[in-house]
């Protein structure tokens, strides 16, 4: 028993040393944070710091002149009425074309591919014959 008393006081003993310790590490991080201007805990540094709403207003008054320097750079091709006029001409000629060539009853055909614009055209002309077949029962 006399041997568990002295490990315990010695364990105290370690324990006040090591508060003593403690005590004079916090010490000088007292000393030396106010040196440095930095408070205790402050982590990385960057936390208290804000940008005024002046410096956030120069900042994105100078990205918005970026990108509008920037977009300028590209030129707006403007087309004349005239020249509108000619493409949409065109166009009706191009689809009066199609309908004479496919006739009105495909639909859309500039979204069909050649082939499919062909299988229909053929599948148009057996018509009557493959109703003529089914009312015959062959």
């Amino acid at each position: 028993m006399a041997q568990l008393t002295r490990i315990l006081v010695d364990l105290k003993k370690q324990r006040d040393h090591a508060r003593a310790e403690a005590a004079r590490l916090n010490r000088a991080i007292e000393a030396l944070s106010e040196v440095s201007g930095r408070r205790p805990g402050a982590g990385g540094g960057m936390r208290g710091r804000h940008m005024s709403k002046a410096a956030r207003k120069s900042i994105a008054d100078a990205q918005r002149a970026r990108w509008a320097k920037f977009h300028a750079k590209r030129s707006k091709r403007n087309l004349s009425p005239e020249g509108r006029r000619r493409i949409s001409e065109s166009a009706r000629a191009r689809w009066a074309a199609s309908r004479k060539a496919h006739g009105d009853s495909l639909g859309p055909v500039h979204l069909l591919s050649k082939k499919a614009i062909a299988a229909m055209q053929e599948n148009a002309a057996n018509a009557p014959a493959t109703r003529a077949a089914k009312a015959t029962g062959e």
